[in-house]
């Protein structure tokens, strides 16, 4: 048997690789700290990043009246080719007003307390957004705001809303959190009330309308009784007068209904109770979310780690192959055989 073909022991083999990492231990250890040296340095100069949530149980009077204003439009948009037929669920909502312009407009510009300025300040003047473009400026916050710190999330099951926000600091992204349905239990309370104010306007037209038509028909049945003093010997004046004084009643009923949805619809238009019910409030972290200092440099450390053992012993192997005719040559054509299988190399092959 030709000595370069006989096989090894495998305990030989073992101590070679022994041998072969001892050798290049220093080279094993500069090439495995100093990307983990590295990896530690841009670990500590990361911005650190906090995460405050709250829950929100959404009402869904509230939801079912915006749905129903909208319905219109939806169906509107479907007749036209537009999409929106369907429409969306109660729940499905919700994000889609708690990120609107409508609400994080006011987030934006309200002052919160930090720990990097001494006076209450806003989110653009917190991240330092060029004051002299406030156009741009708003747009840019409010687009980092939506892609980045802001994320809301809907339970299918209880419906249940978690709005979470992140930001560099505990206490503002807290404060956030907590402004953010503050300004959405402001918007509901107008919303409610704006609604009662049209249903208002509604009634009292309705109230002026019938109780016009009340007073109609009573002086109907005033008139005819003055008319007519003696209605006994005439069934055809009893059924009037029975006509006339159902009139009366059903104008009355109306009235008096009409006039009890209005006290009723006044009280909602002045009630300033939250309508929005937190769950949980959000509170100020204790420990940051990112950076993970500790998994980057471990995965740092590891991945720097088996590249420089490859490259150690793959580079001690091909070394071998070359000082071995039989075993490159045989290295050669199996590279060979592989690469004429790839297709975009056949035609380079031939």
């Amino acid at each position: 048997m030709d000595p370069e073909t006989k096989p090894q022991d495998p305990y030989l083999l073992a101590a070679d690789q022994v041998s072969l990492l001892w050798s290049n231990r220093w080279r094993i250890i500069r090439w495995t700290f100093l990307p983990t040296i590295v990896a530690v340095l841009i670990s500590l100069v990361l911005p650190k990043t906090y995460v405050a949530s709250t829950t929100v149980l959404p009402d869904l009077d509230f939801l079912s009246g915006l749905k129903g204003r909208l319905a219109g439009l939806q169906d509107l948009a479907g007749d036209l080719g537009l999409g929106g037929g369907a429409g969306m669920s109660p729940s499905q909502l919700y994000p889609e007003i708690i990120v609107s312009e409508t609400i994080l407009k006011k987030v934006i510009y309200h002052r919160y307390q930090t720990q990097e300025f001494p006076q209450p300040v806003t989110l653009l003047e917190y991240f330092e957004y060029d004051t002299a473009e406030i156009n741009l400026s708003y747009e840019q916050c409010l687009k980092s705001l939506r892609e980045n710190m802001v994320s809301v999330s809907v339970d299918r099951k209880t419906t249940i809303i978690t709005v979470t926000v992140e930001m560099p600091e505990p206490g503002l992204a807290a404060d956030v959190a907590n402004q953010i349905t503050t300004e959405l239990d402001r918007y509901q309370r107008n919303f409610r009330n704006s609604s009662a104010r049209e249903q208002r306007l509604f009634l009292d037209t309705r109230l002026n309308d019938v109780m016009a038509d009340l007073r109609k028909s009573e002086d109907a049945v005033r008139s005819f009784r003055e008319k007519n003093r003696s209605i006994i010997q005439s069934p055809q004046l009893m059924l009037e007068q029975a006509r006339l004084e159902r009139d009366v009643t059903i104008n009355n009923t109306i009235f008096l209904e009409l006039k009890k949805q209005s006290e009723i619809v006044k009280l909602d238009e002045v009630k300033n109770t939250p309508v929005v019910s937190v769950l949980d409030t959000a509170r100020a972290p204790a420990k940051k979310d990112r950076p993970r200092r500790m998994m980057i440099v471990l995965t740092v450390f590891v991945l720097s780690f088996f590249l420089t053992l490859a490259v150690v012993i793959g580079g001690a192997y091909s070394r071998q192959l070359e000082n071995s005719s039989i075993g490159y040559h045989k290295f050669l054509d199996t590279l060979r055989s592989f690469v004429k299988e790839i297709p975009i190399f056949r035609k380079f092959m031939r």
